[in-house]
């Protein structure tokens, strides 16, 4: 078997035949489709089993609600392919997704290949695509940095879809996902894996179709009340893994802390709704050890010259007051 395709499923009912029948589809044969039921309670269970005996190339497992995370290593335990490939059972798939994930990774004898998608509002329109720029292979080396950097600023190696990994590389390392975590256990499982190979392919191609609805706005969109903690702790695994991997150069720390002035941004500026407003809250913020070193990075983050200032002098009781101020005008 070449391919293992593992989709987590749970009360997608309106999108898991189409998901199905797309991953049927494909140009490249030699697969099987490994529908993980976490718990379904809308009748998704019945679609797994109704397809598990249709067709001979889809094994239908069912357990009690544990988790995303829990029903893709319920997956892996079972995986018999070469290669693994997620995929969201609210999503699908165009004719050549595999096809294109295959001759990525083997035409380059790389260890794991990564390809675009297309975004999809809620009613099915509004797609926005999102690809590596080239096809290319990368090597974790410093002579590719930038490249990797550029890939890394795509978003495109946070989640486990899109990409083709070898499952001789996760069974080694063990390499799992993290049930004790719903948001960024993607992260840390590419990151986990990342840390234990020497190339990466990516295809421009964009056959994957990614709908922001349903579970993906429970699960990845919605804001935490702890939402810069969870941020700034996925901010220390980028550190800690480009340190591990001695990448730690000026064009990463550039990346960094474009990003960490932006999850400070956000935390600062989220949605009055969904966050609370104290001057403990703000000191919380700007008591990370990293606010030092932001001044240094300032020129990486668009915004208004008096916020940046406020910022790297940690200036707690002025966002308190401003937003105080905001809210009785």
């Amino acid at each position: 078997m070449k391919i293992s395709v593992i989709i987590p499923v749970y009360n997608v009912k309106p999108h898991l035949d189409n998901c199905i029948q797309s991953i049927l589809k494909q140009d490249f044969a030699d697969f099987e489709c490994i529908l993980v039921d976490d718990g379904s309670t809308d009748g998704s269970s019945e679609i797994c089993d109704y397809w598990g005996r249709t067709d001979s190339r889809i094994k239908a497992l069912h357990q009690n609600n544990q988790g995303v995370s829990s029903a893709r290593n319920t997956g892996l335990k079972v995986a018999t392919g070469e290669y693994i490939s997620f995929i969201d059972s609210d999503d699908w798939v165009g004719n050549h997704y595999l096809s294109d994930l295959i001759s990525a990774i083997e035409q380059n004898d790389s260890d794991l290949s990564v390809t675009g998608m297309r975004l999809f509002g809620k009613e099915g329109s509004d797609a926005i695509q999102i690809a590596p720029a080239t096809d290319a292979t990368i090597k974790l080396t410093q002579d590719d940095l930038d490249l990797f950097v550029e890939l890394m600023s795509s978003n495109l190696l946070f989640g486990s879809v899109v990409k083709l990994y070898k499952s001789s590389i996760i069974t080694q390392h063990n390499i799992r996902f993290d049930t004790n975590c719903d948001f960024g256990e993607d992260l840390k499982f590419n990151l986990n894996y990342l840390s234990h190979i020497a190339t990466i392919s990516t295809s421009s191609s964009s056959s994957y179709h990614y709908r922001q609805s349903n579970a993906h706005d429970t699960l990845s969109t919605k804001i935490r009340p702890n939402q810069f903690d969870i941020e700034y702790d996925q901010w220390h695994l980028l550190l800690n893994f480009f340190q591990s991997r001695n990448l730690l150069k000026h064009k990463v720390q550039e990346y960094l802390y474009s990003r960490l002035w932006g999850i400070v941004y956000n935390a600062i500026f989220c949605d009055k709704g969904h966050c609370d407003k104290s001057i403990s809250y703000f000191r919380h913020i700007l008591s990370i050890p990293e606010i030092k070193d932001l001044k240094q990075w300032e020129c990486t983050f668009n915004c208004s010259q008096w916020i940046k200032l406020l910022i790297t002098h940690r200036s707690a009781f002025a966002f308190y007051c401003f937003f105080k101020i905001q809210r009785n005008a």
